[in-house]
């Protein structure tokens, strides 16, 4: 219980990072999990079109440019691995899951950080 006390925003971390991760896992051995679709399979061409060009497809304007050049980042460093890609953004959530903790807890207890 020491820990809990001591460090909750770590505890609160590795809870949805465990969570994240288990279902990465779960979902890793679906036969699609590799194949990215709708939204994804955009994303993932404008990544390795950044990647192998330099330049973004002016042609679907009506997606957002930040997501597509973190994917390529994430792509450069792991030699294109859409496992990669979402082990990172689970790793996203998790800090995220912490951040959100940590807000509640300053803003209105101890008690709230745990329940955000």
């Amino acid at each position: 219980m020491k820990l809990l006390s001591r460090y909750p925003l770590l505890v609160v971390f590795a809870i949805a990072l465990l969570v994240r991760l288990l279902h990465l896992a779960a979902v890793a051995r679906h036969p699609e999990f590799m194949a990215p679709a709708i939204d994804a399979v955009t994303y993932h061409h404008f990544a390795r079109q950044w990647i192998e060009t330099g330049l973004r497809d002016s042609t679907t304007f009506w997606h957002a440019a930040l997501y597509p050049l973190f994917l390529s980042l994430v792509y450069l460093a792991s030699s294109p691995s859409i496992l990669a890609a979402k082990a990172i953004q689970a790793l996203l959530g998790a800090l995220t899951c912490a951040g959100i903790g940590a807000i509640a807890r300053r803003t209105f207890g101890a008690r709230a950080g745990w329940i955000a």
